[in-house]
């Protein structure tokens, strides 16, 4: 049964940067091209699924900015299912990947990368203009920054220490970031421009047939659906 209590089933991370990837304009046109072309064909029962998917979307987006702490989220809004909710957090640090990493750490490393990553995709959304000059960072927020990029993984492997360095050094960029992410933020003018230049460029809603890193099988419909800096798979 299909309702509108979704659950974000392998929302986001794809982890692509706030400024996107370096395709060019033609073939992303052609491939949304493509994509509306295939949207066309969709019946009238597979474009209101479509539509709740984006209403879903929505609400998580809301979510996320009246408590900007993506571990709440993924206890609230996330799939239920214990192997895809991992393969998430693997996406991070693995335990095959990272030694002695057992999986509290895991996740909480997780939860810390998806924090620093979104609340710094935020803040930008907040402060950069269009000529492009390098945003000048608050002081507190340069200092973590700073802090973090100092850490580097022991002897090039990642370890259980590194991990719990990481989820120290990225909680405390993701505080610096949330001091300057009021509720007014995300009404300002600017913010609303930037986040515009998000949805304009983004690629319509689709539906797919499967997903199979998460374990989805192709006879089963996902819905693909792109808003702001978030990707969602429901």
């Amino acid at each position: 049964m299909f309702s509108k209590s979704f659950s974000v089933a392998v929302a986001l991370l794809l982890l692509q940067g706030i400024f996107g990837t370096n395709v060019s304009a033609s073939l992303k046109g052609r491939k949304e091209d493509r994509l509306l072309e295939r949207q066309s064909t969709y019946s009238e029962q597979e474009k209101a699924k479509l539509q709740l998917a984006e209403e879903a979307a929505d609400r998580f987006i809301q979510r996320w900015h009246e408590i900007l702490d993506f571990g709440i989220l993924f206890d609230e809004m996330y799939v239920s299912n214990p192997a895809q909710r991992r393969r998430n957090i693997d996406m991070f640090a693995s335990q095959d990947e990272a030694k002695g990493l057992d999986e509290q750490t895991g996740r909480e490393g997780f939860i810390a990368f998806c924090n620093m990553w979104y609340l710094g995709a935020e803040y930008m959304l907040s402060v950069q203009t269009e000529d492009d000059e390098p945003v000048s960072l608050p002081p507190e927020i340069a200092k973590a920054r700073k802090a973090l990029k100092k850490l580097k993984p022991d002897d090039d492997e990642l370890t259980s220490n590194w991990v719990m360095q990481f989820i120290v050094r990225a909680n405390n960029l993701s505080s610096a970031f949330r001091k300057y992410l009021s509720p007014d933020v995300f009404e300002s003018a600017l913010y609303k421009t930037n986040l515009k230049g998000f949805f304009d460029e983004a690629e319509p809603s689709e539906i797919l047939y499967g997903l199979s890193e998460y374990g989805v099988a192709k006879d089963q419909e996902v819905y693909k659906i792109k808003r702001g800096m978030f990707e969602f798979y429901f």
